[in-house]
């Protein structure tokens, strides 16, 4: 059956395990009938595109995994095609397309003939080369390629075509009717943010209301800004906006924003100059200062609870953890890790090796741990205990 790569934007963290694996499968090493060698520098079969978006201080950095996109109509099968060696470029049943490492040599453009520049041209082979999926893997009993199988946070998926979610997800535009098996979600769109402040009381505002517009002036979004002042509207097409800000007791505060072309930051904006009723802007100031107080106030408490249930499971694990003996000639007692770490008493330097559990009379973490074999185990030395 037919699969696909499905890339989740968000979970990309830039640590290039993909990369770094595609070349430790490829470089130095060709697979016959699937792909000649990699050379060491100069191709990146699967690589992580770096992004960075907005200004200071909303400065946010996007990792994009990049790789063949395995076309079901794709260019290169295409190019193949009209340079007469139809064979030299295909597809596969589960949909990855082969650029054959032997009938494809001194095919001319063949590289050029991607339009996300995927494919490479090896100039001392005279051949173009391409991720493949990883296919002489999948061939031997691997069910998915090297990338997605050392991704740590899954962000790379390979699945199949009709078992995919594959709602909300973008492709290449230059590949626009060409059948791409590449999907991305959360795929990167633009941004807006700023601050709201009241410099003239040197504070930041709290719940103040801001609402994005578009150039028709319909809502797109809305939400209050947080504790720090701060407002972001992320994931939004890229065009012309407006941010309108309402506060009690000022005037509306109308910001462009224009992200035709990058995701901006609006930086700091004061709305002092606005003040129209004194009351009730203290009155309001105070309702979010009270707010974000009962706010704290809570996470401060939640924050308590989670370090007093850590500490009680600390505790109880310490306690069943250890074991206590009893010597049976001195009668002093004994606390240790495990029952297999004491051979013989502390004190009198009795042989224990010689006493059933029961008779040396055993307790704690061994036993409390139901390990009943322990318990009934002829010597000390001899039963193979859990913790």
């Amino acid at each position: 059956m037919s699969k696909v790569f499905l890339v989740n934007v968000d979970r990309c963290n830039g640590c290039h395990a993909c990369q770094v694996v595609c070349k430790d499968e490829h470089c130095q090493q060709a697979w016959p009938g699937y792909t000649a060698e990699q050379p060491l520098v100069g191709q990146f079969w699967c690589k992580i595109d770096y992004r960075e978006r907005g200004q200071v201080p909303w400065v946010r950095v996007s990792h994009i995994p990049v790789l063949c996109n395995h076309c079901a109509d794709a260019p290169c099968i295409a190019h193949a095609a009209a340079a007469g060696k139809p064979e030299a470029v295909y597809q596969r049943d589960d949909g990855l397309v082969i650029i054959d490492p032997e009938l494809a040599r001194g095919i001319s453009g063949l590289a050029k003939s991607c339009p996300v520049g995927a494919i490479y041209y090896n100039a001392e082979l005279d051949l173009a080369q391409k991720c493949s999926g990883c296919a002489h893997l999948l061939d031997n009993g691997w069910s998915v390629p090297r990338c997605v199988d050392a991704c740590p946070t899954e962000a790379l998926l390979y699945v199949e075509e009709s078992e995919a979610d594959l709602s909300s997800t973008t492709q290449a535009p230059e590949l626009a009717g060409k059948g791409s098996r590449l999907y991305y979600k959360n795929f990167p769109k633009r941004f807006v943010a700023g601050t709201i402040v009241d410099m003239e009381h040197n504070n930041v505002v709290i719940d103040a209301r801001a609402v994005l517009k578009d150039a028709a002036g319909n809502v797109v979004a809305e939400q209050m800004t947080d504790e720090f002042g701060d407002f972001k509207f992320n994931q939004i097409e890229a065009a012309r906006y407006t941010i309108e800000i309402t506060v009690p007791g000022f005037d509306k505060l109308v910001i462009s924003a224009d992200v035709t072309e990058q995701d901006l930051s609006v930086g700091d904006n004061d709305i002092s100059h606005l003040l129209v009723d004194l009351e009730t802007a203290k009155a309001a100031a105070e309702a979010a200062d009270k707010a974000a107080a009962e706010a704290a106030a809570a996470a401060r408490a939640v924050s308590e609870k989670l370090r007093e249930e850590a500490a009680a499971r600390h505790e109880h694990v310490a306690k069943v953890s250890k074991t206590s003996l009893i010597c049976p000639k001195c009668g002093k007692k004994m606390v240790a890790e495990k029952i297999e770490d004491v051979t013989r008493c502390q004190f009198c330097k009795e042989d224990f090796t010689v006493y059933t559990l029961e008779q040396l009379g055993a307790t704690g973490g061994d036993l409390l741990a139901g390990n009943a074999a322990a318990a009934a185990a002829p010597s000390v030395s001899a039963p193979k205990l859990e913790l």
